[in-house]
């Protein structure tokens, strides 16, 4: 396929459908789609994201959650099969196997029931692991792909834990990135406090605000060669800071 063509993807309407037609999509776990999972969705369960939790668990390591295997089969529907304009209406799921880092899945449907009165399709799905092995039931799934239709295909990055920022054509507008934030950081005075903050800025997280003593925070840079000459710096003198009690 050229690549013209691969920069769009094409659904299937409900009258081209045929019975037993099938689709795929194939993925590899790595700790990053745990690690983005978790930070999308909230789901911080230990047995996701703590390795010394994980140990004393039921699978005694780190596996995905389970509605990651969900979000494949959706992937399937929505640009493949039927593909663009498809409506993901139900399915029950059931649970067979953890999946783990490392692990190759692949979600699959098969078209098993057309409904002409609603335009509705009945297909059934598998997501099964590198061995053949089902990690998510078999079961019937139910959507619909009334109208032709195609997209032009994009592409997801993260950069240092932000949002998704879309990979874009050219004449697409530019997606909204979250400026940095000004952020005091009180009391730098040793070089790994002054280093962090400057990390952070170069990262474009935070625009840092020191606040401490300026004569100790001029000191602390040279520890690392830190460079704050561009930062602002708000001068108060140790005497101004809580003191711990001895």
């Amino acid at each position: 396929m050229d690549k013209a063509a691969d920069a769009y993807i094409e659904n299937r309407t409900f009258d081209e459908l045929s019975l037993g037609e099938t689709a795929s999509s194939s993925h590899t776990v790595t700790q990053r789609d745990i690690d983005l999972f978790a930070t999308v969705t909230g789901d911080v369960n230990p047995a996701h994201v703590d390795p010394v939790y994980a140990e004393t668990d039921m699978f005694h390591h780190i596996i995905i959650q389970g509605m990651w295997g969900a979000g494949l089969i959706s992937a399937v529907l929505g640009t493949k099969l039927p593909g663009p304009g498809t409506i993901y209406l139900g399915q029950d799921l059931r649970f067979r196997r953890p999946v783990s880092i490392g692990d190759t899945i692949t979600a699959t449907v098969t078209v098993r029931e057309k409904k002409p009165e609603k335009g509705d399709v009945t297909l059934d799905c598998v997501v099964c692991q590198q061995h053949g092995e089902s990690v998510i039931h078999r079961d019937r799934l139910h959507a619909g792909a009334k109208r032709e239709g195609s997209a032009q295909a994009c592409h997801a990055a993260v950069c240092a834990g932000w949002p998704s920022r879309w990979l874009r054509p050219p004449s697409w507008p530019a997606p909204l990135v979250a400026p940095p934030v000004a952020t005091a950081v009180v009391h730098p005075v040793d070089t790994a406090s002054l280093l962090a903050a400057l990390d952070a800025a170069r990262a474009g997280l935070i625009v840092p605000i020191l606040i401490g003593p300026a004569a100790r925070m001029q000191e602390g840079r040279h520890g690392g060669g830190a460079d704050i000459a561009a930062l602002r710096l708000i001068d108060a003198p140790d005497a101004a800071l809580p003191r711990p009690k001895r």
